[in-house]
């Protein structure tokens, strides 16, 4: 046992005569796998010293062996293959060394030679897979460690490359081991490493031990060069270049790109080093054309090489074929394609790896499916069964080409498969996650994908894709959390660009934009400028996006042309939107997604049914388009057309059986179709299907909120249950939207603040949901919070930030902090001038800012210059005397200021400030203001008694004073003018009721006036009162619960509903109103003494009512 540890550690650490002198009585006769190990181990080491007469006889035996013949075979074959140079089929070799380790599971070398085997069919991931069981199985030794980096390299996983190197270099830290290793973690994290000082020792030390090491010899050089040390730096080439033993092609080419990054000017040197000692063989030409290519002399590499192919090299010779289609393939020349399948189809080349293997890479045959099945079968024959290639290929191809759920199936069988064989590797795990999407099982997904972040932590790319699930199915917080752990600058460009993507649907624009900003040097690619174009839009920079657009335009595709023509239909110009939807006859874009483009921008620029006429066109063609069904589903609702909507629902569910939120919507008919008068129902509807992680929540709402209407309820007569629904759908803004209003209508505003605090969060790229939860937590008083809000709506609307601003200066000045509102109109000041219409509520906001600072002459020179121009500029005016100006004598300077410029026969304008007088004579109890009211409207009918505006004016201000057969006498003669006056007719139905007089006609006024009018919530309550006189409590209960629902914050619709409940006997519905109000207005000194009173008598009288029964 001790000889066999020590022949091990012997062999391992490369000392072949001491292996040789130890076992030089081994008896190679004996069966024993150890003994049958170090058989095979003396017979590698005897290989190694060239004696291999005698490594051939102990093969001999190995293979003559009886007992355990199946390991003894595998060591046979191994040392016959991979240290004796004979031919051995490499399938064969590696079914032989499967055998032996079913006899000996715990040999380590078996399964290194395993991973040798592996790899050199390219079998990666299970090359990986058995060299980490190797190194399992003896950690003490470096080879396995030193040969699965960089592999794990290859596999995109540089931190456990970086890992394996530095334990195989502690394991043996020799200058070769060592020198390997380095060279494998500066590839891992190469700026890193060149930034790092005790790289640069290590490197130094390396080549100071052994100058020209030809794996550290390039680091070094680029070290020297970035320290400053230039002439080290070409000194350290110029004798590599010049040393008695020529350096290798590779190290020769790597020297060129060291000498090209550092700037030396030694590239031609290093190149002309390759063709004297080498000749300009197809690896040379390929890097030198690529360095023109690079350059941006795309022409040229391509002419080069076919120059030098033509000189040096002959046209049937593989290694120039292979290297000629993959430059290409590289510089996306168009011949790519046929050059690669004329290479895999060749009948010589069928059965060669490199060949099978480079063409099922290849970019440019990814879309020739039947190229890549072919390949993909030819390497099944190359590697068997058991080879995880092939599987992923066709698993890779069958995802990219399939549309039948028979294709994922068999995609998600494969990859399953291949997870069995290699546990610990990333791509199959997440090419699972992509097929158990596609199959509808994101859960499954999402569940891949956190295993794949878990044991490979620094493969962030993943984490991109983790979040891209999560913010799918709405779970930003989750996708933020992905987000917030990525090390944006560790990222390849491509994925800034999509974290940068990610970041602007959660609304985080400017930070979206930090993350773009740190690509050094900007992108070029199209998607990753399609995505700077678009967060240029969302700030407002539009020439910097218009530049990027014109640019993408050169060469377009389908998310381009959407895009750009999106971009100028905002700005108004529809002729060159148009010009570039036209853009898509002449490119290969399929006709589904033309038609789609198309209904998009027609549903929102254009005219709808030249949009529906374009989805009913992508649907015939793609019916499997979820997206296609879902915006046709939505407008169709959205424009009141339920039975058509309900329709096409019918048809999606049959084209997508698994999609559940079609089959929902249409299965919820006759609900949808009795409530399609009720519009503020749908939004709710279209969350059914436009919401798919809220689909079943969307249809319990609706059949909630459908249940409340049939039986007349307030929404506030269930807003527990909606409140439980809400909770467990809280990305269901629709219906967010419904509860908040709910608790506002019932005063319950920390409620309504907190529900809409809570939905702007779980959507926080919803500018619906900021502005919701802006404009409740201002009516809740909560200016702190509602002014955070107010920055994340503007954040979410920097194309448009105006109404943001405006929001954000409102709160300021409800907190007096009138300096931080200025500021935040000030960007609009100058333009306020020059186009005061376009910025008529900056205006406005300036002179408020000025008159809350006592500066009221400055608020006036703002404006005064404005006055003449338009009524609009005298209506502020007047707006800000009963707003603003909390000074009685102030208004009346200012009233008294305006009136000469408000033209005599203005009428509309002289009734305005006829109103003014009045309502600053009633709040100020001064008479001479009243006074002048009514001068102003009696001057009027003198002049013209045929105004019915004028009557009806002079009849409020009488209704007013109390004066209610005038007030009366003014109605009918206003209705005489103009019988189509809904004020009017409510005001003389009220007064007609009040007093008792002809209910039939006041009944009639006030459903005519509803009739014109049914948003207006006071009409409701005049016709409740008029039922309420008739003694019909039901239909006026009713008529007051529309009031409610209009108008849910005004207390006296509830005070008289609870009213209308007593005198019905209803003590029990009355006191739950009662109740209500309670919660809205819980200081009841801040209402009037009226109101006070009423309600205290109600409650008097109903708990009165309650005892007695009781």
């Amino acid at each position: 046992m001790l000889r066999h540890a020590l022949v091990r550690r012997l062999w391992e650490t490369g000392r072949w005569s001491e292996v040789c002198n130890y076992l030089r009585d081994l008896q190679p006769a004996s069966a024993s796998p150890a003994d049958l190990e170090l058989a095979a181990l003396k017979a590698m080491s005897l290989a190694q010293l060239k004696r291999t007469a005698e490594a051939e006889q102990i093969v001999a035996h190995l293979e003559k062996a009886a007992e355990n013949a199946r390991l003894a075979r595998a060591w046979a074959g191994i040392v016959r293959a991979m240290f004796l140079g004979q031919n051995f089929e490499p399938m064969a070799l590696i079914d032989s060394i499967r055998g032996g380790l079913e006899v000996h599971r715990g040999s380590a070398y078996l399964r290194f030679f395993l991973g040798e085997s592996y790899a050199a069919l390219g079998e990666t991931d299970l090359a990986i897979e058995a060299f980490r069981e190797a190194s399992a199985y003896a950690p003490t030794w470096f080879l396995p460690l030193l040969r699965v980096a960089p592999l794990l390299l290859e596999n995109r996983e540089p931190r456990l490359a970086a890992d394996a190197a530095a334990r195989a270099a502690a394991l043996m830290p020799t200058v070769s081991v060592l020198a390997m290793a380095t060279a494998i973690r500066a590839a891992a994290d190469r700026d890193s490493f060149l930034a790092d000082a005790e790289m640069a020792r290590i490197v130094a030390e390396i080549q100071r031990a052994n100058p020209g090491e030809e794996n550290t010899l390039p680091l070094h050089v680029l070290i020297l060069a970035r320290s400053g040390q230039r002439k080290a730096a070409e000194e350290a080439v110029l004798s590599a270049v010049k040393a008695t033993t020529r350096p290798s092609q590779s190290c020769l080419l790597k020297l060129a790109a060291a000498s090209r990054e550092a700037q030396l000017g030694l590239e031609q040197l290093c190149y002309d080093a390759l063709e004297k000692n080498y000749g300009l063989g197809p690896e040379t030409a390929y890097a030198r054309a690529m360095e023109l290519h690079g350059a941006g002399q795309t022409a040229e590499s391509i002419a080069f090489f076919q120059d030098a192919w033509r000189r040096k090299g002959n046209p049937g010779d593989l290694n120039w074929r292979l290297a000629w289609a993959t430059l290409l393939d590289q510089v996306k020349d168009e011949r790519a394609a046929k050059e690669w399948v004329a290479l895999g189809d060749d009948p010589a080349h069928k059965s060669n790896l490199t060949v099978q293997r480079r063409a099922l890479a290849a970019r440019a045959v990814q879309s020739d499916a039947a190229f890549i099945a072919r390949t993909t079968e030819r390497l099944r024959a190359i590697t068997g069964e058991h080879s995880t290639t092939w599987k992923l290929a066709r698993a890779r191809a069958l995802l990219k080409t399939g549309q039948e759920d028979a294709d994922c199936t068999q995609a998600i069988e494969l990859l399953r498969d291949v997870i069995k064989t290699v546990p610990n590797d990333l791509e199959p795990v997440v090419m699972l996650a992509v097929a158990l999407e596609r199959s509808g099982n994101v859960a499954g997904a999402i569940e891949q994908l956190n295993a794949a972040v878990r044991a490979h932590p620094e493969a962030w790319w993943v984490r991109v894709d983790l979040a891209k699930l999560y913010q799918a199915q709405m779970d930003y917080q989750k996708a933020g959390e992905m987000l917030e752990a990525l090390p944006v600058d560790r990222l390849a460009p491509a994925y800034r660009a999509q974290v940068a993507k990610l970041l602007a649907a959660q609304g985080q624009i400017s930070r979206a934009v930090a993350v773009m900003e740190t690509i050094s040097p900007p992108p070029t690619d199209s998607a990753s400028l399609l995505v700077m174009a678009e967060l240029h839009r969302a700030r407002g920079r539009y020439d910097d996006a218009e530049r990027i657009y014109a640019q993408l335009l050169k060469s377009p595709d389908a998310q381009i042309i959407a895009s750009a023509a999106e971009f100028y239909a905002m700005a108004g110009r529809s002729g060159e939107a148009a010009k570039v939807l036209a853009m898509m006859d002449s490119l290969s874009i399929p006709a589904a997604t033309r038609h789609y483009i198309l209904a998009a921008h027609n549903a929102r620029f254009g005219v709808l049914d030249e949009a529906l006429r374009h989805y009913e066109a992508a649907a015939g063609l793609e019916p499997r388009g979820i997206n296609i069904w879902t915006d046709w589903i939505t407008h169709l609702t959205a424009s009141g057309r339920i039975d058509d909507a309900i329709a096409v629902a019918r048809r999606a569910a049959a084209a997508n059986p698994k999609h559940k939120p079609f089959a929902n919507f249409a299965g919820e008919a006759a609900l949808l179709k009795a409530l399609s008068d009720q519009r503020w129902l749908l939004p709710v509807a279209v969350s059914i299907v436009q919401i798919p992680v809220e689909s079943d929540n969307a249809v319990e709402a609706v059949r909630l909120l459908g249940e409340a209407q049939a039986n007349r309820q307030p929404v506030g007569a269930i807003i527990g249950r909606i409140r439980s629904l809400a909770d467990k759908s809280p990305r269901l803004l629709s219906l967010q939207t419904v509860l908040v209003g709910a608790y506002r209508a019932l005063g319950r505003m920390d409620d309504a603040a907190a529900v809409a605090t809570r939905a702007m969060r779980a959507m926080p790229a919803s500018a619906e949901a900021a502005r919701l939860a802006t404009r409740i937590l201002a009516d809740a008083g909560e200016w702190t919070q509602a002014l955070a809000a107010a920055a994340h709506y503007r954040e979410l609307t920097l194309a448009n930030p105006l109404p943001a601003d405006i929001l954000i200066a409102e709160i300021n000045i409800r907190l007096n902090n009138l300096a931080a509102a200025w500021k935040q109109i000030e960007p609009y000041i100058a333009l306020s001038r020059e186009k005061p219409a376009q910025y008529a509520g900056i205006v406005a906001l300036q002179c408020r800012i000025l008159i809350r600072n006592r500066q009221h002459e400055k608020a006036a020179d703002i404006l005064w210059p404005l006055l003449p121009q338009s009524p609009q500029w005298r209506q502020m005016w007047i707006d800000l005397t009963l707003g603003s100006l909390g000074d009685a004598a102030a208004a009346g300077a200012w009233l008294e200021r305006i009136t000469p410029l408000i033209p005599d026969n203005a009428v509309d304008e002289q009734i305005v400030l006829a109103n003014a007088w009045y309502q600053w004579g009633v709040r100020a109890d001064i008479p001479a203001y009243r006074e002048r009211a009514t001068a102003i409207l009696d001057r009027l009918i003198a002049r013209d008694d045929r105004s019915a505006a004028v009557h009806f004016a002079r009849a409020v201000v009488d209704a007013q004073a109390g004066r209610r057969e005038q007030a009366e006498a003014g109605y009918r003669r206003a209705l005489e003018l103009d019988k189509n006056l809904p004020l009017a007719q409510n005001n003389l139905a009220m007064l007609i009721a009040e007093r008792g007089g002809n209910l039939d006609e006041a009944m009639e006024l006030a459903a005519r006036a509803i009739e014109s009018r049914p948003e207006m919530a006071t009409f409701h309550d005049t016709m409740a009162f008029v039922l309420r006189k008739r003694k019909d409590y039901k239909n006026a209960i009713s008529s007051l619960l529309t009031a409610v629902r209009l108008e849910p914050t005004n207390l006296l619709w509830k005070i008289n509903l609870a009213t209308v409940y007593s005198e019905a006997g209803e003590s029990t519905a009355a006191l739950r109103v009662i109740e209500e109000i309670d919660a809205m207005a819980p200081d009841k000194s801040r209402l009037r003494p009226d109101l006070q009173k009423q309600i205290e008598s109600l409650r008097s009288k109903l708990k009165g009512n309650l005892s007695a029964a009781g």
